[in-house]
């Protein structure tokens, strides 16, 4: 059988001087690169005489020497050779079936990698005649590109860019069938691998009766079957007789890249009639008492000892015993079942013949309980900021879960979420945070139980929510009116209440003195009392919401109270007398004053506040400290005891 490699001494034979990368110089095995170095051995008198090996890391590196590989003198050499490799390649080698003589005479007449046979097949042969060289000093991950120069006829070859974390994938070997002839005492079993990856070294592995793997060398016959599949048969002539055996094969590609691990394969030293299975089997479910009846059929019963019964929820994996039975037994019923669940069941077979069990192939059965879940209870709806939280109550845990169904108003209802799970808690809850929810609409909600038999129950009661979420600030009041009545305010503004979410005003009032307090109306007016001085209160509304949100402060608007103000003093006189000015009046008739308020200015500058006199006291004041050099001018003002002031009475001017 010619191996690929020999395409691989084809392709190298035909590169041209000119250097042009080919992928097939490089082979990656687990732990290096093997570099392959032309069609022509080197060997003493031959058109090469030497090989060197330089590499490149990276695409922009330079080339570096690595290797200069010698021609073999001798068939010792060859020898010495192929023990090196063995430590090289993962997969056992026979270095008995190794004719070290044929091969150096081979080197010796021909010179070429191509006529060495039926032994270019072997990579521990080609690396010790020099045909391959292995690179062991190099991390996966890292880019590298050899050059092959073969000294003595100066012919280059260049390889591609190579990582050696890219190995080869090795195709795996696949369990196909086994047989035992009685007569040769003689156990087959076949392997069936698929694809162009095949494995060119392969290793089996037995257990007998659950005891560790150890290596078995059968004899091997490979045939094809198909374009792309070939049948391994190994006899295994080694076995003993009346046991169970487990088989697993490894196997490895040329440059030692590993096979996954094969499955194992069961195989029984036995008579076919000595290892009874059963056979049309037969599963139903029985809804009205939820369980499953199980049938079979068992030839041979009296050398079975024991048969259990295997279950799981998964085809593959998970099986636990549920029963175990005499080997006369041909039914049992499952009553530890959840309604439509799919329950897989196997047979494992202990036979008298051997204590190691035999497992058969896994069937499928469902079982249904027509009988719908009891409705949830006490179900509450809560507006939150994310949505609409539903909790509710369900005591069962045979459920599969639950459907949500939501109603726009006086609409109908709609299934508003996918299946919820049931979870292990009695109380439930789930939260709606559908974009589509607005503020300010009721929505109604409803709640059904899903049973494992895919039975939708009856309807929970129904609650009704108003949302948040989606929800905006109101909009601050309009037309804020401020109406004066002496001392009273009426102040109103356009009503809010017309919105469904509506729910008061909040008025900030500023005080004489700046002085905010906030005073919280349910109607679209407000009554307050002004200054009774006359001093202006200014007004804000803001309208809030059912959410607690807040608009925007409205316009300001101010009032003031209708205060009359006092008449003026009259008869103002000043005086110079001793640096000194003496200032008396007369004060209104029979009008209410408190006061009187002197005043002071130069020209070009601001009236100052000298002073005050009662008016139960005598009309008349003193500046001790008027401006010289300057003409100074006096007003007097009337202050009543709201605190309304009079204009200035008329000026009068005295210089210093």
């Amino acid at each position: 059988m010619r191996s690929t490699i020999f395409l691989l001494i084809l392709a190298l034979a035909q590169m041209a001087l000119a250097q042009k990368p080919n992928a097939e110089l490089v082979q990656v095995g687990p732990k290096g690169v093997f570099v392959f170095t032309g069609p022509l051995l080197a060997r003493e008198g031959g058109p090469v005489n030497g090989i060197l090996i330089e590499r490149k890391t990276g695409e922009l590196g330079e080339f570096k020497r690595v290797a200069e590989l010698k021609p073999v003198t001798s068939a010792k050499d060859v020898q010495k050779g192929i023990e090196k490799a063995v430590d090289v390649l993962p997969y056992p080698i026979e270095l008995g079936g190794l004719r070290t003589d044929s091969i150096w005479a081979r080197i010796q007449r021909h010179g070429t990698r191509e006529q060495l046979g039926s032994a270019s097949n072997n990579v521990a042969v080609l690396l010790a005649v020099h045909a391959v060289w292995y690179d062991a000093d190099v991390k996966p991950g890292t880019l590298y590109q050899y050059r092959v120069t073969t000294q003595g006829n100066g012919n280059q070859f260049l390889s591609t860019l190579v990582n050696p974390a890219a190995q080869h994938s090795v195709d795996r070997l696949k369990a196909f069938n086994s047989s035992y002839y009685e007569h040769q005492r003689e156990l087959n079993t076949w392997w069936a691998v698929v694809g162009d990856h095949r494995p060119a070294v392969v290793e089996l592995h037995r257990s007998v009766d659950e005891e560790p793997f150890a290596i078995v060398k059968p004899k091997v016959r490979i045939e094809r079957l198909g374009q792309d599949t070939v049948l391994y048969q190994f006899a295994d002539t080694t076995t003993p007789r009346h046991r169970v055996f487990r088989y697993v094969a490894k196997g490895w590609d040329h440059f030692g890249n590993a096979m996954p691990v094969s499955d194992t394969l069961y195989a029984a030293s036995l008579d076919v009639t000595q290892m009874p299975m059963p056979y049309d089997l037969y599963a139903v479910g029985d809804s009205s008492g939820r369980k499953i009846n199980v049938r079979w059929k068992l030839n041979n019963a009296p050398v079975v000892k024991q048969i259990s019964i295997q279950r799981s929820t998964n085809s593959e994996t998970g099986f636990e015993t549920v029963a175990e039975l005499s080997g006369d037994r041909t039914s049992y019923v499952d009553e530890d079942i959840r309604p439509a669940t799919s329950y897989f069941y196997r047979f494992v077979l202990e036979y008298k013949a051997t204590h190691v069990p035999m497992r058969g192939v896994s069937f499928a059965a469902v079982a249904y309980d027509p009988e719908p879940p009891s409705a949830p209870e006490e179900l509450n709806a809560e507006a939150t900021t994310d949505g609409v939280r539903l909790t509710w109550l369900h005591p069962s845990r045979e459920l599969l879960g639950f459907h949500v169904y939501r109603a726009d108003g006086e609409g109908p209802m709609m299934l508003a979420s996918t299946r919820l799970s049931p979870g292990e808690e009695v109380l439930k809850t789930y939260l709606d945070s559908s974009s589509t929810l607005q503020a300010g609409q009721v929505y109604r909600y409803l709640v059904k139980a899903i049973s494992t038999s895919h039975i939708e129950g009856r309807a929970s009661d129904t609650v009704a929510v108003m949302p948040m979420t989606n929800a905006t600030a109101p909009h601050p009041p309009r037309d804020l009116v401020a109406r004066v009545d002496g001392e009273a305010l009426l102040l109103s503004w356009e009503d809010q209440s017309h919105d469904p979410l509506w729910m008061g005003y909040a008025v900030l009032r500023t005080r004489p003195g700046n002085k905010v307090d906030t005073l919280y109306r349910s109607t679209n007016f407000l009554n307050d009392s002004l200054d009774a001085g006359g001093k202006s209160s200014s007004y804000r509304v803001l309208s809030s919401n059912a959410f607690g949100m807040r608009s925007a402060p409205s316009p300001a608007v101010t009032a003031k109270a209708h205060v009359p103000a006092p008449s003026c003093p009259s008869a103002v006189v000043a005086n110079a007398i001793n640096g000194k000015v003496e200032l008396t009046w007369q004060a209104p008739a029979s009008e209410p004053v408190q006061r009187f308020d002197v005043y002071r200015y130069t020209r070009g500058n601001e009236p100052v506040k000298l002073g005050s006199v009662a008016s139960g006291k005598p009309a008349r004041f003193e500046d001790a400290s008027p401006a010289r050099g300057a003409l100074n001018f006096y007003f007097v003002r009337s202050v009543a005891a709201t605190g309304a002031e009079s204009g200035p009475s008329r000026e009068v001017g005295v210089g210093l």
